[in-house]
């Protein structure tokens, strides 16, 4: 999956959707997920010396069956993968640049194969 352009709203849609057929935990690691993106671009939006445009936030959202995570750092990401490494994965870039959102496959995990989003 990769959508660019996207309002708030359209970005709560595809990652929704990208859970939609996953545990309950992961569904409401998914509201939070949402709280701590809209919140960290409120409180940055709230900086009276930034411009909207001067605004950018990029996160790795890693899904599974029984939850998620939502981190800027790959050194979190890498722990996560380590720690969940028998579960089936997959792990969305998430960016806020130019006044729009986007999410796109950065990879997927599954029995063990690694596939990145750019294959």
């Amino acid at each position: 999956m990769e959508k660019t352009n996207l309002t708030l709203s359209q970005l709560i849609e595809a990652m929704r959707v990208a859970v939609a057929n996953l545990g309950s935990f992961a569904k409401g690691d998914t509201i939070t997920d949402i709280v701590t993106v809209t919140s960290a671009y409120e409180e940055i939006a709230a900086c009276d010396e930034l411009s909207e445009s001067d605004i950018m936030l990029s996160y790795y959202w890693g899904i599974r069956e029984h939850g998620t995570t939502l981190t800027s750092s790959s050194k979190n990401l890498d722990k996560w993968l380590r720690d969940f490494k028998d579960q089936p994965v997959a792990v969305y870039k998430i960016e806020y640049a130019n006044c729009k959102y986007s999410i796109k496959l950065y990879l997927s995990v599954d029995d063990g194969d690694v596939m990145f989003g750019d294959n």
